[in-house]
């Protein structure tokens, strides 16, 4: 899967929110890139390769870029949402998803009658009111946004059911072809949601938990937190073992705040080094352990190795993948040790 992210002079990627921190095969094997949030295991690492409803240059006839107005048609008309994130001027990738399904016959007849098709650009030089960067720059923070193109299925309220980084469909039929598995989970969602609001205590909490399984992980601990603190009240005793899982995972959103909160500084500072130390507390007050520890210890072994500690970056790596081994993050650690260190 390729993608784009606004790399600049300085090493570092724009826009700031949020994104992943990047390993890749360059003449090192390794590429430090911020946007933040580089842990979310959506994001996999990957080559590098009322005025806002006036016309805009470059939106096409069925778009709109007024994401309220969206909402508002949205409720009116009985419609889900479709927002595409995208660098229109300059990412090779959105210019061929644009030109090979988002701008297509079968798209443009198909998606209208189920979607409002809402066009959120970051372009380098075409032109953009102020009210339009404004709007979405807090969308691509809203949204977690870390490469181009991203699209995201949303109901009328702006929560996510379905996502795609990259130019994963790469005809109009293999996007519809998504689209019809998103709207199934989304469907499983609210099938479950809709019984656990009749529902109480433990069996509110299991069908909450049993709508939010429907969802693809990274959704559910990025978009549906307010659900996971309703499991947590409705199983208040653990009788259905969900208060305990759900506050494991709560902890750990907590903890990619502060390393996101890590990465921001560095972001503004480029000193690695008061960032390891950083992280070195952070595993050390909140006791880290699991999964948490090895997001931590994985950023750690980043910033290492950027500041040339190429053994201690392995070191770190290796504890990082010990940490959690059987999570795909530890695969992927696998595969940074193999190819940046030809270490098994």
């Amino acid at each position: 899967m390729i993608f784009c992210t606004q790399i600049a002079s300085d090493g570092y990627s724009k826009p700031h929110k949020p994104g992943k921190a990047m390993w890749s095969r360059t003449e090192t094997y390794l590429e430090w890139s911020i946007p933040m949030g580089f842990f979310s295991s959506r994001l996999l690492p990957v080559l590098l390769v009322g005025v806002l409803a006036l016309p805009v240059l470059g939106v096409e006839k069925g778009w709109t870029v007024d994401y309220e107005g969206a909402k508002a048609k949205a409720v009116k008309e009985g419609k889900d949402m479709l927002l595409e994130f995208t660098g229109s001027d300059w990412c090779p990738p959105c210019k061929f998803l644009k030109k090979n399904v988002l701008s297509t016959e079968k798209f443009m007849t198909e998606m209208p009658k189920n979607f409002v098709l809402v066009y959120l650009d970051f372009p380098r030089s075409k032109p953009q009111s102020d009210k339009v960067k404004k709007q979405n720059a807090k969308l691509n923070g809203q949204y977690q946004v870390s490469g181009y193109p991203t699209i995201y299925l949303t109901d009328a309220k702006g929560r996510p059911y379905g996502f795609m980084v990259g130019a994963r469909a790469r005809t109009p039929e293999a996007f519809l072809k998504l689209v019809k598995e998103w709207k199934e989970k989304k469907a499983k969602r609210d099938a479950s949601f809709a019984k656990a609001a009749k529902a109480k205590g433990v069996k509110k909490a299991k069908l909450l938990d049993e709508g939010l399984q429907a969802l693809d992980k990274e959704l559910r601990t990025t978009f549906y937190t307010d659900v996971i603190a309703e499991i947590i009240k409705a199983d208040a005793n653990n009788k259905g073992n969900l208060k305990e899982k759900y506050e494991a995972t709560l902890a750990a959103i907590k903890i990619e705040k502060k390393l996101k909160a890590i990465e921001s500084g560095i972001q503004v500072s480029g000193k690695f080094k008061e960032a390891i130390i950083k992280i070195d507390a952070l595993i050390k007050d909140e006791k880290l352990k699991g999964a948490s520890l090895q997001e931590a210890l994985f950023m750690k072994a980043l910033l290492l190795y950027r500041t040339n500690k190429k053994d201690e970056s392995k070191a770190t790596l290796i504890k990082a993948r010990d940490a959690a081994p059987k999570s795909d993050k530890a695969k992927r650690i696998n595969q940074i040790l193999q190819r940046a260190f030809q270490t098994n």
